[in-house]
């Protein structure tokens, strides 16, 4: 995981909220790999700040027009807290990319 902001600080609960499994709420489990991880706080090798950027890129590249978007919402709508998760969403919508809510 990502660095720990100070416990008891309204960021530190947000982490913690983000390491565990929605479902189960178990910590998730650690890449035992020993590759570098990058988040954040590491803008441009970091994977997760370029999920709207990826769509983009497949819609542009299907010529099929058999791409399509299907979105896990969650329970409790916590998907739509996560701003990779909305900013993925609207640039699907922006494309005119299918989309499918399950």
């Amino acid at each position: 995981f990502a660095p720990s902001p100070p416990e008891g600080s309204e960021e530190y609960e947000a982490w913690l909220r983000g390491t565990l499994d929605s479902v189960t709420g178990e910590t998730y489990p650690l890449c035992s790999c020993s590759e570098p991880k990058y988040f954040s706080n590491s803008p441009v090798p970091c994977e997760m700040n370029k999920f709207d950027d990826m769509i983009a890129f497949v819609h542009e590249r299907t010529t099929t027009g058999r791409f399509a978007q299907v979105i896990a919402v969650d329970a409790k709508f916590e998907l739509f807290s996560r701003a990779w998760c909305v900013a993925e969403c609207v640039e699907a919508d922006a494309t005119c990319l299918p989309q499918f809510v399950k």
